[in-house]
């Protein structure tokens, strides 16, 4: 039995070093930094529950970029339409890949871009929805079209102070590719997210679905976390503004860190 529990012992050391070695490799150089908001790092309000947990964790909220040719909308799929010589570039075998759905997924580098064009594109797509029903509205002026116009007014806050601004930008099956591509541009990170192939062959078309970010969530040291971990969960229908900013790091695995959390005056 002794000797059982010398080899677990050991075992969970091996382990524990080899975690904390990963983690000194990470962080020994910081590849990409962003400074955040609770749009992009809402809490997750879980720990909550748990009177004795006092971990505070945040999940990376991103988004996909609405299409040029379409109005503006709340929910975009993740999923992109691609050329078969991009499919493959990805690293995916065209000859292999015959349908929709039940794919494997492969971890592929992804460029997210903050409060950038894509971000700016949605907010103006989201002005533009709200002047079309404006001018509905004044043509003719129903309760029905009022609630649409006033809609689409909320939209245009939402864009303006609550919904994420950080977007994906693009896949690649090469760090370096994308980390020349955007190095001079400092509201880019570059992540790795689980890549699942896809062809449909009623359109002949090849797609890529970005289903996860590898790590979606950070754990806040803890003397980091007090300063969040008294904070409400926000049920309301009302304007969300953030209420925190958060300083993250990623280093040389691309995993993220959490180096400084600020709260945010309520205006």
């Amino acid at each position: 039995m002794k000797k059982y529990l010398i080899i677990g012992l050991c075992i969970l050391i091996a382990t524990n070093a080899m975690v904390l070695t990963g983690v000194t490799y990470n962080r020994s150089e910081t590849t990409s930094q962003l400074l955040l908001t609770e749009r992009e790092l809402p809490l997750n309000y879980m720990h909550a529950r748990n009177n004795h947990n006092s971990s505070v964790s945040v999940s990376i909220k991103w988004r996909t970029p609405i299409p040029t040719f379409q109005e503006y909308q709340t929910y975009t799929p993740r999923n992109q339409i691609v050329t078969k010589a991009e499919f493959e570039k990805l690293g995916f075998n065209a000859t292999l890949i015959t349908k929709a759905y039940g794919n494997e997924s492969k971890e592929l580098y992804w460029a997210l871009e903050h409060e950038g064009d894509l971000h700016q594109s949605a907010l103006q797509k989201a002005q533009e929805h709200y002047k079309q029903l404006t001018s509905v509205y004044e043509e003719a002026p129903t309760k029905e079209n009022r609630t649409r116009q006033l809609n689409a007014k909320k939209l245009v806050e939402r864009e303006k102070h609550e919904r994420s601004r950080l977007f994906f930008k693009e896949a690649s099956a090469s760090l370096n590719e994308l980390s020349s591509k955007y190095a001079n541009q400092h509201n880019m990170i570059i992540v790795k997210g689980i890549t699942k192939p896809q062809y449909f062959s009623d359109k002949q078309e090849y797609r890529i679905a970005l289903n996860r970010l590898s790590i979606s969530q950070i754990m806040l040291p803890l003397e980091q976390a007090s300063a969040l971990k008294n904070l409400k969960y926000n049920s309301s229908n009302k304007l969300k503004k953030p209420r925190y900013s958060i300083n993250i790091d990623w280093g040389l695995k691309l995993e993220p860190w959490v180096n400084n959390v600020t709260l945010l005056a309520q205006q």
